[in-house]
């Protein structure tokens, strides 16, 4: 089919993956992420998707947060003990 249509191979999955997925697991992120001030991690939100019935894993937010450039204004330096 590639050449028929005068494509590359590589060109055609290329622009096939690109396409990027707006589904309804990245709507509802987004949106409790921005109801919450951007303070929400990945924990918190699969906890509010929890109280909403829906089932996500804490992986896949983390996923889509980074495709959405979600990061969180929360963000806590730990303090490491030095020996």
């Amino acid at each position: 089919m590639c050449k028929i249509l005068d494509i590359s191979i590589s060109g055609f999955y290329k622009y096939k993956i690109s396409k990027p997925k707006i589904d309804t697991e990245t709507q509802r992120v987004v949106r409790i992420f921005n109801d919450n001030q951007k303070t929400y991690g990945s924990r918190c939100i699969r906890k509010e998707c929890r109280r909403e019935g829906v089932v996500v894993s804490r992986r896949r937010i983390a996923r889509i947060m980074q495709v959405e450039e979600l990061i969180s204004t929360c963000v806590l330096a730990h303090y490491k003990v030095h020996k």
